[in-house]
């Protein structure tokens, strides 16, 4: 018996040897490498009321998991419904087939899953909303220190927009 816990001991780490050896390998995406970085986003929201409402967040976009994924951390520092405070995270990769996913989590445990196309400066990403519409978020990089973001709600082909902010590069 004594013997044996040696010898699972190296079988494990052969067998971490090889599934970080066989593992996913490093994702190159031109448009997820630009948005890597800390930003600061100021624009405007709209209220409960249907009202504009200024806005601002801080966003940390950064690799994880073996490069292979974008974590995306949100603090919302002025103005969202859910007030400053609020934060969510969110986890970013380009999918097989060369679509985008983003699978996003929130304190009030509403996870989202959206997916769509993006090209060298834009990224469009579409999830369903319990209205039975979508919600459609575009992420544009209009230049090297500056991200625009557009979070719109579509229902029977019209368009609400919730929340627009520019952000520049910290």
């Amino acid at each position: 018996m004594r013997g044996s816990a040696p010898a699972a001991l190296i079988a494990l780490a052969l067998a971490l040897t090889a599934a970080r050896a066989d593992g996913p390998t490093r994702l190159d995406d031109p448009l997820l490498e630009r948005l890597v970085g800390e930003w600061q986003g100021e624009g405007q929201a709209t209220g409960p009321d249907g009202r504009p409402l200024p806005y601002a967040d801080r966003l940390t976009v950064a690799w994880t998991l073996g490069h292979t994924w974008l974590q995306l951390d949100l603090e919302v520092t002025r103005g969202a419904p859910g007030g400053a405070g609020y934060a969510a995270r969110g986890f970013l990769t380009r999918a097989p087939g060369g679509r985008y996913a983003l699978v996003w989590a929130d304190p009030e445990r509403r996870p989202t899953i959206a997916e769509g196309p993006g090209d060298a400066e834009t990224l469009t990403l579409r999830a369903p909303d319990p209205s039975g519409g979508a919600v459609v978020t575009t992420y544009r990089l209009a230049a090297a220190d500056r991200l625009e973001l557009r979070l719109e709600l579509e229902l029977d082909g019209a368009r609400e927009r919730l929340l627009d902010v520019t952000y520049r590069r910290r």
